[in-house]
């Protein structure tokens, strides 16, 4: 597993000279957890989370706990793994709701938990699918 080129090194270098006190570094340590997933890498331990970041194991655990109470991250029945959760695809699907419109994806909506397999997350309210199947709809080409 490769150490992905890390935003906190030249977080580090701009805030070493002048501290910026607007800059919350917990937050960054944890945006830069979520950018350790993607289609390669759909599930990960802490252990390669901290890896992969450079963080003490104690703060990967902390961050990761912290980002599965908000719904950002979720474990993997079965596995001593983490994927993202309901809220970070939401957060993803947001971005691409700004560039497609949301009625292009209704037909792809009611297709898309048989197309990929998926089961349906009666957790999530109706507008977190209908923005998760907006995301999916660029994947899988709707």
């Amino acid at each position: 597993m490769s150490r992905r080129p890390n935003p906190k090194d030249d977080v580090n270098a701009m805030t070493s000279d002048a501290p910026d006190r607007q800059f919350v570094t917990a937050l960054a340590r944890g945006l830069e957890i979520l950018q350790c997933f993607d289609a390669e890498q759909r599930t990960l331990g802490t252990t390669d989370i901290a890896q992969m970041t450079g963080l003490a194991q104690p703060t990967v655990w902390r961050l990761c706990y912290t980002l599965q109470k908000t719904g950002f991250l979720s474990n993997v029945p079965g596995k001593d793994k983490l994927q993202l959760g309901t809220a970070a695809i939401a957060l993803g699907a947001a971005a691409w709701r700004v560039r497609m419109p949301l009625k292009s994806s209704v037909p792809c909506c009611r297709r898309l938990p048989t197309a990929i397999k998926w089961p349906w997350p009666w957790g999530a309210g109706r507008a977190t699918v209908l923005s998760i199947c907006c995301a999916v709809r660029e994947i899988h080409r709707c």
